[in-house]
């Protein structure tokens, strides 16, 4: 008798243990678009919107920043090559933090991406031969990589602009890393 009471508690108990699993694994599944495990959004920023029709989100990234002053000149510039076989469209999009006003959101106009070419996307101009974003004042701003196709791979950065001519060589370039969403 004491045997059958066992083995039925056991199984009574692990039917709960996997019922309650399961219960919060869906609730897990249940999460808005843009909403982060812990059941936050990503930002109020626009960073957590979704992408226009036909486009997915290939990278995310922190620290942008654009200053055209006299003395604090830095700017922020994205490049994409397509891997692919078939022509892809990107459009890049940085968004301020609210820490210097509004929060405001700049894009690059769509860009068309051959196999094998590689676009670049500036903040302003700099050494790079480059599709204008146009972006304002950002300090501790993020950004992202909309595309057509996944077959891109990018890199940003930060540097000083330099005048459309003559090109002057900038005098620092640091890397801002990538992240998938």
């Amino acid at each position: 008798m004491k045997m059958k009471l066992f083995v039925t508690l056991t199984l009574t108990l692990s039917l709960g243990l996997i019922l309650t699993l399961a219960i919060a694994y869906a609730q897990g599944l249940e999460r808005e678009p843009g909403e982060e495990e812990s059941g936050g959004t990503i930002s109020v920023l626009g960073v957590a919107n979704p992408p226009p029709a036909g486009y997915s989100v290939l990278y995310m990234f922190t620290g942008v920043a654009n200053d055209d002053t006299d003395n604090d000149k830095i700017a922020t510039a994205v490049h994409c090559t397509n891997y692919g076989s078939s022509v892809v469209t990107v459009t890049v999009e940085l968004f301020t933090s609210g820490s210097t006003g509004s929060p405001a959101v700049f894009a690059s106009p769509p860009d068309t991406l051959s196999p094998s070419e590689t676009g670049t996307y500036s903040s302003q101009g700099t050494i790079f031969t480059e599709v204008p974003i146009g972006a304002g004042t950002i300090e501790q701003g993020s950004g992202r990589v909309l595309a057509t196709a996944s077959t891109l791979i990018c890199t940003a950065q930060l540097l000083n602009p330099s005048p459309i001519s003559p090109a002057i060589t900038p005098t620092f370039i640091s890397e801002l890393e990538m992240f998938k969403p």
